[in-house]
């Protein structure tokens, strides 16, 4: 209910996450290695870039399965 997903279309929300997911790949691919290593602070907690990027690619992987399962 909060992705609004029953009032767009499919071909609108796929659009939506080729766009992010191509986004997400772009910031990461021009990270050199100090930004790699950059720890900072997400929900209170010491997280590095790097954990971050595991963080963002299983997420996707989590929704992909859910997508699958609930809807396919």
């Amino acid at each position: 209910p909060n992705s609004n997903a029953a009032n767009r279309t499919p071909e609108s929300i796929v659009e939506e996450y080729k766009s992010v997911r191509a986004a997400t790949i772009h910031l990461f691919k021009n990270f050199d290695a100090t930004a790699w290593s950059r720890i900072g602070t997400a929900s209170g907690g010491k997280v590095s870039v790097n954990a971050l990027a595991f963080i963002i690619a299983g997420h996707e992987a989590h929704h992909v399965a859910l997508t699958q399962e609930r809807y396919l």
